[in-house]
């Protein structure tokens, strides 16, 4: 709970019986709409999920080039996969904390993680699609 909220129900709690009725019921509703206000939907947008949706493609994609490299050992590849992954990051305008917040925000829920994972299905698709029909 934020501060505000706080210091209205220390507030509230601590009005005298003394206190007009009409007083107690206004600081009940400033209450109430300082708590709805503070309420915030953890739906995703379209939007954030298309692009949550091509990030998930393009890790993937250095995955598998980072797994079909031979480098000497485990750490070069390592080395590697995060210095790519900053390049994935910078080009669409996020960082790695960031994408862990939303995924993990995202993760909560099922329908959207599924709907994220659909869209990278279509992405990749398209993808192999096209790159089928160059040969």
């Amino acid at each position: 709970m934020s501060a505000k909220i706080l210091y209205c129900v220390q507030m509230f709690t601590n009005l005298r019986l003394k206190t007009p009725f009409f007083a107690k019921t206004a600081m009940l509703f400033i209450l109430l709409g300082f708590g709805f206000n503070s309420c915030k939907s953890n739906r995703f947008d379209k939007s954030e999920l298309k692009r949550m949706s091509e990030i998930i493609v393009d890790l993937q994609r250095l995955e598998s080039k980072i797994n079909r490299q031979s480098f000497q050992g485990s750490d070069s590849s390592k080395v590697a996969y995060k210095v790519l992954e900053k390049e994935i990051f910078k080009k669409h305008k996020t960082d790695s904390a960031r994408f862990s917040q939303d995924f993990n925000k995202l993760a909560l829920d099922k329908e959207s993680m599924l709907e994220v994972y659909q869209m990278a299905e279509k992405i990749v698709d398209k993808k192999v699609k096209f790159y089928q029909g160059r040969k």
